[in-house]
């Protein structure tokens, strides 16, 4: 099959055959694996199509049977990707066998190895790669593994469910086999054998089971394990007490390993994740790294229900469990930390990430209609867009409908593979809520925007709220109006709610028409509007805001969301109206609430630290119809560091008052780093000064990358003597050495492209390892101002970069290449320069179908 095929979500029809059991036997060798694959087929009633075609790719079949019989070569044609069986029974046991290379497999899709660790990943298509079946999510099994390995090399031999037996075997080699109960999809199939540690716990459900916790690391990080297994027993507490969902088998392993293309994989019972998402202690991980390292284990966990139990139909079914488990592991952490800034952070991320994929070439609704490659729809509109979804429903339904909700969806479809369209039946069902006009969101692409208009009728105590959807999207099509849910609050001069019907302090409006006007009666006085609370919809909004009234906002807004929204307008207005003036002056408004939050003693530190936050450039870009990179920078520079010169004093005290204090923690040391990055930008060397002495003194990671980062774009020695000295201290550690390699990626410094080539070509970089491809080169894409340098260096960088991983790793050269998606909106020199290294990949033989797929959408926009 030609690997730039479509595939239609309309073209679905269910699979010929069920494959209702799957044995499993892996022999291990030194160059080969030799898979022994038994299944027992029976022809599925329901489906239109009646050959038996199985998947496969990179397999030497040595032998295939039906019912025991050999097959002649006659009874099947074998093509470079599948295996058709000519006239199969209604029900029959097939046996095949077949060779697999995991040393040669370099694309960690299907099993391969992971240093001296054999290990797995079956998502999305990773199957076929195993063994010829129906590597397709509705077809679910029960599965049986049995490992063969020699006893030294593979002390460890795992796979899914629970442990049926292991022993000893002659030659100094040993089995283990598994079964798992419940049956799956082959995507969620494991396996890992390898000389592991293990670190283990025990957890008590609220139903008195005992299960058992189990983490397997290389030698060595066995100590690096606590906060991953502390992650792990929150989450299995948390599930139980928000939804009443237990675990369900005896046992839950996780593995870590130090290659792997995405953060981890929720294969049933067997875990498999990147190592930087388990390994940590302070000295190598970041607060933020600690922050990533529960979330995902969260998210892991969570997908034992919402995608295991209950998973998706076909792959245009993605956002079904991966929408709502990232909706889940946003609401634990919110739980465990702040919720205000768990909110923040993650409205943050999605409009620096899939607000930008909706503007770009590769725009696609959360449930998208076809695809050349699966791969590419694992995106931020899949998951973080999907989350706000399933958000929008929780609002739409409220709280405690939602939970009925989730109960029936399980009460109906456990055990089975379901769409987008059974998860919203199950919440009408449960709630007698019609969500009919609601399932647009799953369908049409794009970020909704609403222009906004209110207006006071003093005589009538009267406020007006109109509402208007644009529905022209950027790429010339019109959606059909989105039911919007829209949080507000009145507030009165002094900061507080105004009394609504029901006397609520807030209210929900649910917008279903393009055009709505709503009116709130007995209102006495005029109020200033909080729009969006806690950001109800992943909406653009224009709403004709005073300086004033964000100021006020920004001030006494109850809705912690609103503040820093309030003062986040402020800023990207401020900043978009100097963009090319010459002594442009900013209005006073911008110091007013600097140093409103600076000196407020009742703002938290965490939240303190958000405000205070300097916009992300990708940010600012979003309201320009054509990027000006350099131009925006400039004058984002020139107000930072006018706040720098006016509140130098204030800043280095509040700094040094947090650095020095006794008692530091993550919330503390994230608003002392967020001054810091302020104070690099003073006039002398005063923040250069600081940022080396916290770099060289840290006794944290958190400190001290924090200060390596700040000094990424210092023209100073320090800077130098900085990087110098952390790769000296890391260079043993590739999790920390990433670090290192990102700082430099961050770097906007004329000499960053040349200086990245270098370190590519240098003994520390393995060019196989996806970390090492992501923290440099992705972490580069992201570096605006370098990457879009006028010259084109940073498109060629990129480019080559793309052409030479797609030959060993084309799912990971695929997700660098999104970093293309701003080619619409670049003024004509940058887009002729980007143009031409989009050409020039297109031009290459043997592109992966992932790459071609990403880079010809974007092409078409020339």
């Amino acid at each position: 099959m030609d690997n730039k095929t479509l595939t239609l979500l309309s073209n679905y029809i269910p699979a010929s055959y069920k494959i209702t059991d799957l044995a499993l036997t892996f022999d291990i060798h030194e160059h080969e694996v030799v898979v022994k694959n038994v299944s027992k087929y029976v022809v599925n009633e329901s489906s239109l199509e009646k050959k038996l075609i199985l998947n496969g790719e990179d397999l030497e079949l040595k032998s295939i049977k039906i019912n025991s019989k050999l097959l002649s070569t006659d009874s099947y044609n074998l093509c470079k990707d599948s295996l058709e069986i000519h006239n199969p029974p209604i029900s029959f046991e097939l046996e095949l066998v077949t060779i697999i290379k995991p040393r040669e497999n370099k694309s960690g899709l299907g099993i391969y190895y992971s240093g001296e660790i054999l290990c797995s990943q079956m998502e999305a298509e990773g199957f076929r790669k195993v063994t010829y079946s129906l590597d397709r999510p509705d077809v679910m099994s029960k599965f049986e593994v049995s490992i063969f390995a020699d006893k030294d090399k593979y002390p460890y031999l795992l796979s899914n469910g629970n442990l049926l037996e292991q022993g000893n075997l002659e030659h100094n080699r040993h089995y283990a086999k598994w079964a798992d109960p419940f049956p799956k999809p082959c995507y969620l199939f494991a396996i890992v054998a390898g000389k592991l540690e293990l670190v283990e716990d025990k957890y008590l459900t609220k139903s008195e089971k005992n299960v058992t916790l189990q983490i397997y690391v290389e030698p060595g990080n066995e100590h690096l394990c606590q906060h991953a297994m502390t992650s792990l027993k929150k989450s299995m507490r948390w599930d139980e007490d928000t939804y009443g969902l237990e675990y369900d088998l005896e046992r839950f392993m996780i593995v870590a390993v130090n290659d792997f293309n995405a953060g981890a994989m929720e294969n049933k019972g067997l875990n498999i994740f990147n190592a930087k998402y388990v390994l940590a202690d302070p000295k190598i991980a970041t607060d933020l790294d600690y922050h990533n390292i529960e979330s995902i284990i969260a998210h892991e966990y969570f997908h034992n229900w919402t995608g295991n139990r209950v998973t998706c139909r076909d792959w245009f079914q993605l956002t079904l469990k991966e929408g709502l488990t990232v909706y889940r592991d946003q609401e634990f952490s919110a739980d465990m930390h702040s919720r205000v800034v768990q909110r923040v952070d993650a409205v943050a991320d999605l409009r620096n990430t899939q607000f930008i994929e909706d503007e770009g070439p590769n725009a696609h609704p959360i449930q998208p209609e076809s695809y050349i490659e699966i791969d590419n729809f694992y995106t931020s509109t899949v998951y973080d867009k999907g989350a706000e979804v399933i958000r929008m429903i929780e609002k739409i339904v409220g709280t405690e409908n939602f939970k009925k909700g989730i109960r029936k969806y399980f009460e109906l479809y456990d055990g089975q593979a379901v769409t987008t369209e059974d998860f919203i039946k199950a919440f009408e069902l449960a709630t007698g809520f019609d969500l009919k006009i609601f399932r647009r969101w799953y369908k049409q692409a794009g970020t909704p925007k609403c222009t906004i208009t209110s207006s006071y009728d003093i005589d009538k105590k009267t406020y007006s709220i109109t509402i208007e959807q644009i529905l022209e999207t950027k790429y010339g099509k019109k959606n059909e109006p989105f039911l919007i849910p829209i949080t507000i609050s009145l507030l009165n001069k002094n900061g507080k709610s105004l009394p609504l019907p029901d006397n609520k302090s807030e209210l929900t409006l649910i917008v279903k028409e393009q055009k709505e006007t709503f009116y709130l009666k007995n209102i006495n006085e005029k109020p200033v509007l909080s729009l969006l609370r806690n950001f109800s919809a992943p909406i653009n909004i224009e709403y004709n805001y005073s300086n004033e009234d964000l100021v006020f906002l920004a001030k006494y807004d109850s809705d912690g969301f609103n503040r820093y929204e309030a003062l986040q307008k402020l800023l990207i207005s401020e900043i978009n109206n100097g963009v090319n003036k010459d002594n442009y002056q900013f209005s006073n408004s911008i110091y007013e609430i600097f140093e409103y939050v600076l000196s407020d003693q009742n703002i938290d530190y965490l939240f303190k630290a958000t405000l205070l936050e300097i916009p992300q450039l990708s940010l600012l870009l979003q309201k320009q119809d054509v990027y000006k990179f350099d131009e925006t920078n400039q004058i984002k520079e020139k107000l930072y560091g006018l706040i720098c010169k006016q509140y130098q004093e204030a800043l280095i005290v509040n700094y040094r008052n947090l650095h020095d204090s006794k008692n530091s923690n993550a919330s503390i040391r994230r608003l002392k780093n967020v001054l810091l990055d302020i104070l690099i930008r003073s006039e002398n060397d005063i923040g250069v000064d600081l940022a080396y002495e916290q770099f060289s003194k840290a006794d944290n990671m958190t400190d001290q990358y924090s200060a390596l980062l700040v000094l990424r774009n210092a023209n100073h020695s320090k800077r130098v003597l900085a990087l110098e000295s952390f790769k000296h201290n890391w260079s043993h550690n590739s999790l920390v050495l990433n670090k290192w390699f990102a700082a430099q990626a961050l770097s906007e410094l004329p000499e960053t492209v040349m200086n990245l080539k270098q370190l590519v070509n240098s003994e520390l970089f393995d060019r196989y390892n996806p970390n090492n491809l992501y923290s440099l080169y992705l972490r580069f894409s992201n570096n605006l101002l370098s990457f879009h340098n006028t010259d084109g260096s940073g498109y060629s960088f990129i480019a080559d970069s793309i052409k030479a991983i797609d030959r060993y790793n084309p799912n990971v050269a695929a997700r660098i290449a999104t970093c293309f998606n701003a080619f619409n909106k670049l003024d004509s020199v940058r887009k002729a320069k980007m143009q031409s290294v989009l050409k020039d990949i297109l031009n290459q033989k043997d592109l992966s179908g992932g790459v071609y797929e990403i880079i010809s959408k974007t092409l078409k926009l020339c």
